[in-house]
C-alpha cells in the first residue's frame, strides 16, 4: 500500500465517523469495505506476530530454564566427582602411607641386619690383622714367654747349682 492510498483510506474512514455509511457514495463504500478489510489483516497480522513473539520468547524462557537446569545438574556433576576424587586421594594416601611403613620397617630390619654383619666382618677382619701383627712381632722378636720362665738374673749372680753364665771379669784382674 502507497502513501496516496493511506491517505485515501484514511479520508474515507473520517467520512464514514462524520456522516455514517450511508453519506458516501458507492466508491467510498468499496474504499471504507477495504479499509476496514487491510485493517483487520493488519491487525491480524500483527496479532500473529505478537503470538510469534511470545511464542518465541516462552522457547526461549523454556531453554534459558532448561540450560540453567542443565547448569545446576553440570555443577552438582561436578562436586560429585571433586568429592569421588578427595575420597580416592584420601584413600590412595592411606593405602600410600601404609605401604611405606611396612617398606620402610623392612628397610630398616635390613639396615640393621647390613649394620650387624659389616660390625661383625669388620670386627672378624680386625682380629685377623692383629693375629698376623701378632705373628710377624713374635717372629721378629724372641720369645718373652720363655725368659718369663727363668728367673732373670745378671751375669755376676750364682744360682744355687753354681753355674755361671758368663765369666766375671772383675774377679780375672
Amino acid at each position: 500500500m502507497n502513501d496516496s492510498d493511506r491517505k485515501e483510506n484514511e479520508r474515507v474512514l473520517r467520512a464514514a465517523k462524520l456522516g455514517g455509511e450511508d453519506s458516501l457514495n458507492a466508491l467510498d463504500r468499496w474504499r471504507l469495505r477495504d479499509a476496514r478489510a487491510q485493517e483487520e489483516r493488519v491487525n491480524k497480522r500483527r496479532a500473529e506476530d505478537r503470538e510469534r513473539e511470545r511464542a518465541w520468547m516462552r522457547e526461549q524462557e523454556q531453554k534459558h530454564s532448561e540450560v540453567a537446569a542443565l547448569r545446576t545438574e553440570l555443577q552438582q556433576a561436578i562436586a560429585d566427582v571433586r568429592s569421588e576424587i578427595d575420597q580416592r586421594q584420601e584413600f590412595m594416601m592411606e593405602v600410600v602411607g601404609t605401604a611405606l611403613g611396612e617398606f620402610g620397617g623392612k628397610v630398616a630390619d635390613n639396615y640393621e641386619k647390613l649394620v650387624r654383619d659389616t660390625h661383625t666382618e669388620l670386627l672378624k677382619l680386625v682380629e685377623r690383622r692383629f693375629a698376623e701383627t701378632q705373628a710377624h712381632i713374635e717372629a721378629i722378636l724372641p720369645d718373652v714367654r720363655s725368659r718369663e720362665s727363668k728367673s732373670f738374673r745378671f751375669a755376676s749372680e750364682r744360682t744355687d747349682d753354681d753355674v755361671i753364665d758368663l765369666p766375671d771379669w772383675r774377679k780375672m784382674n
